[in-house]
C-alpha cells in the first residue's frame, strides 16, 4: 500500500490466507487515501489495484493513526498503453486513454523535442517561453503539436470507451479518434449531423458536399493517435459506430497522385481548403495534370494532381511559432496555375465565379470554385523568392528555364561581391530548386543574382541567427 506519491507504506507477501498488514505513518498523512499496488511474483509485473472494504470495520480507506480496515477484495487493474508516432513539424493527434496526469507530465518523456502544443481554442502548452495554458487532456478532443524532430509519444491509463460522446460546438473543433483500429472516414462520421468537412493534420479532408474523402494521403481511413479537425455548422453531440459496422478500406476514398511538376508544400499549421468540382472546369485537364496555388510574391503555397475527379486543395499560411514567411498571411489574395503534362505547358488559371469563398486566404477557410478557365502562360526565365526567408540555416532557391541553356545563380553581399556561387552549368527548359547553406556566411542582408541568356533578376534575401 502508498501514498499518493507512490511511497510503500506497508506491504506483506499473500499466502493463501488471513493476513495483516501494517501501513505506517512514515509515508501517510492522517486522513490520506490508501493506493493498492500487486505484484505477480511469475511473471514480474506490477499492477495497480482498487481494493473492496468491509464496512464493519471502524475505518476504510483512509490513513488514521492507530486505526482499522478490513479488506474483502482486491481487484487488480489493468493499465493501457498507447504509443503514437509524432512526426517531425505539424501534426495532429489524439489518444484513446484517459489518466490523472498533467498534460506536462504525459508529455514528458518528449519535451527534448516538442515545440508546441495547441488545443481547439488557441490555448498553449509552449516550453521554450514556459508557457502552459493547458492543465490536462479532455477526453475526446485532439491537439495540434509541433515537433523539432520525430518522437515516440507513450500514454498510460485506462481506456476511454469507443462510443464516449463527443461533444462539437458550432464551427471548427478538434476531435479525437477513439477506436484502436483504423476505420473508414465515412463511417465514423455517419452520426454527426450536417458534417461541413474533416481535417487531418496535414490538411486531407473528407468532404461529403465535394464527394471527396482524402484523409490520411488517400487512404480515406481515420487511425488511432491522429486528430481530426472538424466544421459543423450548429452545436452536436455524437459517438463513434462501432467497429464492426466500418469498413476495413474505405469505398469511397479519393485517390492522390504523386506530383511530379510542382513540389509539395510546407504544412505551417495553419491551411484553408479550395475545393474544385468536376464539373467547374471549361476545358476539363486530363489525369495526371497539377495545380499549383501561390502567394502575392510567387511563393507556392499549395498543389494537387487531379485525379478527374473533385479536387480539394490545402492551401498553407504561414507558421506562428517562426520569424519567417512560410506561407500566407490572412487577407492576401491567392493565384493559381495548371500544368498540362501531356503537352508540358503550364497555363494560367482563373476562377471565374465562386460558389462558396473566394481566393483571399483565411485561417480554416473554405472555398469553393464555380467556373474555372485556363489561358496559355507564356513563361520566360524565371528566378523565384527563396523559401524561407528570413532563414537561418538553409533555404531553397527555384528558377525557371524556357529553354536548354547555361544558368548562373549566386548569392552576391550587399557591395557586389561573389559570396557563393550556386550554380553555373547547362540546363534543359523546366523548373528547378538549388539549396544555400548560410552555415559560413554572416546574419545580414544579401541578394540572389540570376544570369540566363541575357536574363537578369536579382532578390534580397535575410539570414538570421
Amino acid at each position: 500500500v502508498a501514498d499518493a506519491d507512490g511511497n510503500i507504506g506497508g506491504m506483506i507477501m499473500w499466502n493463501g490466507q488471513f493476513e495483516v498488514l501494517n501501513a505506517y505513518g512514515s509515508a501517510f498523512a492522517s486522513g490520506e487515501v490508501f493506493n493498492w499496488f500487486l505484484w505477480d511474483a511469475s511473471t514480474d509485473t506490477y499492477y495497480e489495484a482498487n481494493a473492496v472494504y468491509d464496512d464493519s470495520y471502524s475505518h476504510t480507506n483512509q490513513f488514521q493513526s492507530d486505526g482499522i480496515s478490513g479488506i474483502t477484495d482486491i481487484v487488480t487493474r489493468t493499465i493501457y498503453m498507447q504509443s503514437i508516432d509524432l512526426s517531425a513539424g505539424w501534426g495532429l493527434y489524439s489518444t484513446y486513454i484517459t489518466n490523472d496526469n498533467s498534460l506536462e507530465t504525459n508529455l514528458s518523456g518528449i519535451t527534448e523535442s516538442l515545440v508546441i502544443v495547441k488545443d481547439e481554442n488557441g490555448q498553449v502548452f509552449w516550453p521554450l517561453l514556459g508557457i502552459n495554458e493547458i492543465s490536462n487532456l479532455v477526453n475526446g478532443e485532439g491537439y495540434q503539436i509541433k515537433m523539432g524532430s520525430v518522437d515516440l509519444l507513450e500514454i498510460y491509463g485506462d481506456l476511454i470507451p469507443s462510443d464516449y460522446e463527443m461533444f462539437t460546438p458550432a464551427g471548427w473543433s478538434y476531435i479525437a479518434y477513439l477506436h484502436q483500429d483504423p476505420a473508414d472516414a465515412e463511417t465514423m462520421m455517419a452520426p454527426v449531423e450536417d458534417l461541413i468537412i474533416l481535417k487531418d493534420g496535414s490538411g486531407s479532408v473528407y468532404w461529403p458536399f465535394l464527394g471527396v474523402n482524402m484523409i490520411d494521403g488517400g487512404s480515406g481511413m481515420m487511425k488511432p493517435g491522429q486528430g481530426y479537425s472538424i466544421k459543423v455548422p450548429s452545436d452536436n453531440y455524437f459517438s463513434y459506430p462501432d467497429l464492426t459496422l466500418a469498413s476495413r478500406f474505405a469505398a469511397n476514398a479519393t485517390p492522390v497522385y504523386p506530383l511530379t511538376k510542382f513540389r509539395e508544400s510546407i504544412n505551417t499549421g495553419s491551411n484553408m481548403t479550395i475545393g474544385i468540382p468536376a464539373d467547374s472546369w471549361e476545358t476539363l485537364p486530363e489525369e495526371g495534370d497539377e495545380i499549383a496555388a501561390y502567394t502575392e510574391n510567387g511563393l507556392l503555397v499549395g498543389s494537387a494532381t487531379y485525379t478527374g475527379e473533385s479536387t480539394a486543395l490545402t492551401i498553407w499560411g504561414d507558421d506562428m511559432t517562426t520569424d519567417e514567411v512560410e506561407g500566407l498571411v490572412e487577407g492576401e489574395s491567392i493565384s493559381f496555375e495548371l500544368w498540362r503534362k501531356s503537352e508540358d505547358r503550364i497555363e494560367t488559371l482563373d476562377v471565374r465565379t465562386w460558389v462558396e469563398g473566394d481566393n483571399v486566404y483565411s485561417v480554416n477557410g473554405i472555398a469553393v470554385a464555380g467556373n474555372i478557365t485556363t489561358s496559355t502562360k507564356v513563361m520566360g526565365y524565371e528566378l523565384y523568392p527563396n523559401v524561407p526567408n528570413p532563414f537561418g540555416a538553409k533555404t531553397t532557391v527555384s528558377f525557371f528555364a524556357p529553354e536548354d541553356g547555361n544558368v548562373k545563380v549566386g548569392i552576391y553581399d550587399m557591395l557586389g561581391n561573389l559570396v557563393e556561387e550556386l550554380t553555373n552549368e547547362d540546363y534543359e527548359s523546366g523548373m528547378y530548386m538549388l539549396e544555400f547553406s548560410s552555415e559560413n556566411v554572416a546574419p545580414g542582408t544579401y541578394f540572389i543574382r540570376m544570369n540566363a541568356a541575357g536574363f537578369y533578376s536579382t532578390r534580397n534575401i535575410t539570414i538570421v541567427k
